[in-house]
């Protein structure tokens, strides 16, 4: 199994400030577009895999259209992630960060494990 990296929360602050300060010089278009290329999607696979309209993501990269929805923005990187070994979780981050949504909840798997009805406490 696995052993899972804990971090105080110091370290997840500073890891989200580290990734905001990488975000603010690029718009989120620029950023989207970065990303795709990236994962070396075209708009057609985009819009495939998220169900978003091609032109409504080409106006998203242009700038044209700004502020997308926060769900909008987890399709988008929900379809860049999608078959790519170049895209990660922090990169969809990054996209949140960059329309000012707050970053991505990470769960404590080991402590949910432990709470849940049916799984026996070892006994000390």
């Amino acid at each position: 199994m696995q052993k899972l990296r804990k971090f105080s929360l110091w370290q997840v602050d500073t890891i989200h400030r580290h990734t905001y300060a990488k975000t603010m010089d690029k718009t989120f278009g620029q950023l989207l577009r970065q990303l795709r290329n990236k994962a070396g999607k075209s708009r057609y696979r985009l819009w495939e895999f998220s169900g978003l309209d091609q032109s409504y993501i080409a106006r998203l990269e242009n700038g044209d259209k700004v502020n997308p929805s926060r769900s909008t923005v987890i399709l988008l990187g929900m379809a860049l992630l999608r078959n790519s070994d170049q895209i990660d979780l922090s990169d969809i981050e990054e996209l949140l960060l960059a329309t000012d949504f707050a970053p991505l909840r990470k769960r404590d798997f080991t402590q949910e494990a432990k709470t849940r009805p049916g799984n026996k406490q070892p006994k000390d």
